[in-house]
């Protein structure tokens, strides 16, 4: 009986042995299987957009999130969410403070939004310097234009006008309203009207002769250019009108000169991208690489062309570099911004 016992305790332990084994082998390979997994399979990325449907940010932004999936281990999904309101500060404010670190969510950049910390907006939560950078697609193409029915040919004609000339502007420290103000400073009797929540809304505005002229995006400007006459580009010049000057062009006096680079340059660089502070460095370098491959892809920029957005690559260090640049704005400068937008 004894042995019989024996036996049988020899044969438990030698069948634990092999459930353990089996259970350590299945354990180890599933771990080397998840180890093995894309952490991005089976996730979703959020794009932000600062803007309503319907503007350059946003077809930028839909047309990206299209290929960019496809240049990214694991393939996954990439929603483009529009989070418009305060001129853009509400996207950035949540992208710097709430959305968490964890390579799933990144933004199109506010195009005034360094502009916006330059003058002390109070709405302003972020820090330049410190968002993580994806890279930059290129400009944004915005053109001064008003309703051909008009009377005024030049800009010097605009200038004499009696008439005070409707300008359709965005939110206060929006490129719409400090061009209105630089307008307004340099002699020109012009007004803004507010409350268009977009591009798309205000250009609509002056082909339906509710205010006179506004800045036009550049495939919005190509449609309509039998009704519009364009006056001047703020920084970069598209092939339609490319023989108009730019802001930097136009004889302004020395303190509007000086904060020029404050208007031309988050322009020059409409379509980058950011990421929350902290992001960690290998998916932040993912998402850098799947960036640069989606814009230079010879379809997405052949999609881009057909709708009048060329494609300008730039690195996250040249876009982080040029951008800062505006923080360096001189004081007269800043002084004169402040003012124009009605800040004391």
């Amino acid at each position: 009986m004894s042995k019989f016992r024996a036996n049988s305790h020899r044969t438990s332990f030698l069948a634990w042995g092999v459930l353990l084994s089996i259970f350590t082998l299945v354990w180890c390979c599933g771990s080397a299987a998840a180890a093995d997994k894309p952490y991005y399979e089976g996730k979703n990325i959020r794009i932000l957009i600062p803007y309503s449907p319907g503007g350059t940010s946003d077809i930028f932004a839909r047309l990206l999130a299209r290929y960019m999936s496809q240049f990214i281990p694991g393939n996954p999904a990439i929603i483009v969410q529009n989070m418009p309101g305060g001129g853009g500060l509400v996207t950035m404010n949540y992208l710097y403070n709430i959305a968490k670190p964890n390579g799933l969510t990144f933004g199109h950049t506010s195009v005034p939004g360094v502009r916006d910390q330059l003058i002390g907006n109070p709405g302003v939560k972020f820090d330049f310097r410190k968002f993580d950078y994806l890279g930059s697609g290129g400009p944004t193409y915005q053109v001064f234009a008003m309703r051909e029915a008009l009377p005024y040919k030049t800009l010097g004609e605009m200038k004499k006008a009696k008439k005070t000339v409707f300008i359709g502007i965005g939110s206060k420290g929006s490129t719409t309203s400090i061009v209105t103000g630089i307008l307004k400073r340099e002699g020109f009797n012009v007004k803004g009207v507010s409350g268009y929540r977009g591009s798309a809304p205000r250009s609509a505005a002056v082909i339906k002769g509710e205010v006179d002229a506004t800045l036009f995006e550049s495939v919005t400007a190509t449609r309509e250019q039998k009704n519009l006459r364009g006056f001047f580009w703020v920084a970069s010049k598209a092939k339609l009108w490319n023989d108009l000057p730019n802001l930097s062009e136009l004889p302004f006096s020395d303190t509007t000169r000086s904060l020029l680079s404050a208007v031309t340059t988050p322009v020059n660089l409409a379509h980058t991208f950011l990421a929350p502070p902290n992001t960690p460095p290998e998916r932040l370098k993912i998402l850098r690489q799947a960036f640069e491959k989606t814009v230079k892809l010879p379809e997405f920029v052949a999609k881009a062309n057909q709708i009048h957005m060329p494609v300008e690559w730039l690195s996250a260090k040249e876009t982080k570099a040029k951008a800062l640049v505006v923080l360096d704005t001189p004081p007269e400068g800043v002084a004169a911004l402040r003012k124009i937008v009605g800040m004391k």
